[in-house]
């Protein structure tokens, strides 16, 4: 008996579509997988299974079956889902147009229009420009994609040339899927399997007496694999020349075991530090010596260090820092309002040390990308390899990689990111802090979905059991309401860290100087001009 399942379908439309699962799938396709589905008579999308069931389900079109199975594992989590259902429901707008803003590009398989050019076509007459340009396209390459025939054909709508080209024969069209992501691998140089006695290195050696830079490079290899004198492995040292008793570029392996436990050595590197060619490289892998090796690694930028030390909170920050934690216990959200440079970010650090402490995951929002470049070294240097840094200026592989580490990992740690960070696989979200919270950038304007990503975080929140702290110098009116009303905590910090003092402010009424032509022809004030000068 078939089985059937529920899809989301990253396209503007309100309703999941039942689809076949194939037998051969059945064993292997979860709720929360990805597959790739067809859509109309050509297309193809990735999609999120929602619900499988055994009965087929009353449908007013023909259900077609699963073409791919992407993942045996989930690709999101249940809570990301009724997320998505509340944004969809908000903001008036489709789960599939959520689902697109909220994977990031490189899990999204599409499939794609490919334009080829028919070899045994020839023209009853002379083609109009834009079909010529088309074809000029086509000669130089088989096939090319909408998008890139346009690139290459300098034209802005193709669309009305291929329909043409299509009825006379000229040109063929079908679909291919776009690649994904795509894990980054490095390669690495390694031993052959046969080589870990020091004899037989010794052998090699004396065999390369001849081929010095051959030579060379296996002992640059030794050295950077980590051979040093520590009981039961090996070591090297340069050795004088018993022939002309000058020293040379010898080396002696040692070991007390006779064995030999080296580390593969990247490739890149190893060239790099012999300044030696890849030929010479390539002849000691036909030789047996060495063997290349591709490995998985990661994209994310991250620290090997560990927690840092926290900074002392002045008193000021450490009453506020108090206050916060005393809302928490009343109230799900806070703003903290402080004027500028008085430490709010130092009170944000702490509080985030405090939740991960707990084994909870923290969100940290800001309204730009360039903000977050600005504080990532700061919150690096407390919080090291438990930072995660995700934003629209890195590439969609990296995005894959933060999405899979949060997704496949329950660890504590803090990720820095703007709004769409909020569409993360969270486990156990303990925090949200936003920061600046009355930016406007905060609020995505089109495509859909509309959303606030303050208001939104408060939601997510809630479906964690989290806390939101609103933080700002300069809140929003709403916000500030329902501060002063009781429904959010209200914090205040008006005192500058290393107490500093507040600017003096003077207003200055232009418009009455220009009246009494005393700021003729210029956009200074003469306070101004006299504080200038």
């Amino acid at each position: 008996m078939m089985k059937y399942a529920e899809v989301i379908i990253p396209l503007p439309l309100a309703n999941t579509f039942t689809y076949g699962i194939p037998e051969a799938m059945v064993s292997f396709i979860t709720v929360y997988s990805r597959v790739v589905v067809p859509f109309g008579k050509k297309h193809y999308y990735t999609g999120i299974v929602t619900g499988i069931c055994d009965e087929r389900p009353e449908t007013h079109y023909e259900i077609k079956e699963i073409f791919v199975l992407l993942d045996e594992k989930p690709a999101i989590r249940s809570a990301q889902l009724r997320f998505w259902q509340w944004i969809a429901s908000y903001y008036l707008c489709s789960i599939g147009e959520v689902c697109r803003a909220a994977l990031p590009s490189g899990l999204k398989l599409a499939s794609e229009t490919i334009i080829t050019a028919n070899p045994e076509y020839e023209a009853d007459g002379l083609l109009k420009p834009n079909e010529q340009k088309i074809l000029d396209a086509l000669s130089s390459t088989s096939n090319l994609s909408v998008s890139a025939l346009e690139r290459v054909s300098g034209l802005k709508n193709v669309f009305p040339a291929i329909n043409s080209l299509l009825e006379k024969g000229a040109i063929g069209i079908n679909e291919s899927l776009k690649e994904g992501f795509r894990s980054k691998t490095e390669t690495y140089v390694c031993l052959a399997g046969n080589m870990h006695k020091e004899e037989e290195i010794e052998a090699i050696l004396i065999s390369l007496k001849r081929a010095r830079q051959q030579e060379k490079l296996l002992m640059d290899y030794l050295v950077l694999s980590g051979i040093v004198l520590i009981p039961g492995t090996a070591h090297v040292v340069l050795v004088d020349d018993p022939d002309s008793g000058k020293k040379k570029y010898r080396y002696k392996i040692e070991s007390e075991t006779g064995s030999i436990a080296v580390r593969p050595v990247l490739k890149k590197r190893l060239l790099t530090y012999s300044g030696i060619k890849p030929p010479v490289l390539n002849s000691l892998i036909k030789r047996g010596i060495f063997v290349l090796e591709e490995r998985t690694v990661s994209r994310i930028e991250s620290s090997d260090s560990g927690m840092g030390e926290l900074s002392v909170l002045s008193d000021s920050q450490q009453r506020a820092y108090e206050e916060i934690q005393k809302s928490f216990e009343t109230k799900d959200i806070t703003l903290l309002h402080g004027i500028t440079s008085s430490g709010k970010t130092e009170i944000y650090i702490h509080l985030i040390s405090d939740a991960l402490s707990k084994g909870m995951q923290v969100l940290y929002l800001l309204p730009e990308i360039a903000i977050t470049t600005q504080i990532t070294g700061r919150l690096r240097q407390v919080f090291g390899r438990r930072l995660l840094v995700y934003h629209s200026g890195f590439s969609d592989n990296e995005r894959v990689e933060i999405w899979n580490r949060l997704l496949y990992s329950d660890e504590p740690m803090v990720i820095l990111g703007i709004r769409s960070s909020i569409f993360l696989p969270y486990a156990c979200l303990g925090l949200i802090i936003v920061d600046e919270e009355q930016e406007p950038s905060y609020k995505q304007q089109d495509p859909a979905p509309r959303y606030h990503a303050r208001n939104a975080a408060m939601m997510l929140a809630l479906e964690h059991g989290g806390k939101v702290l609103l933080g700002s110098a300069t809140p929003s009116l709403e916000s500030y309401l329902w501060a002063l009303n009781g429904k959010y905590g209200l914090v205040k910090l008006e005192q500058r860290y290393g107490e500093g003092l507040l600017p003096k402010i003077d207003i200055v009424n232009v418009r009455e100087l220009r009246r009494k032509k005393r700021m003729k022809d210029t956009l200074f004030s003469p306070l101004l001009r006299e504080k200038i000068e």
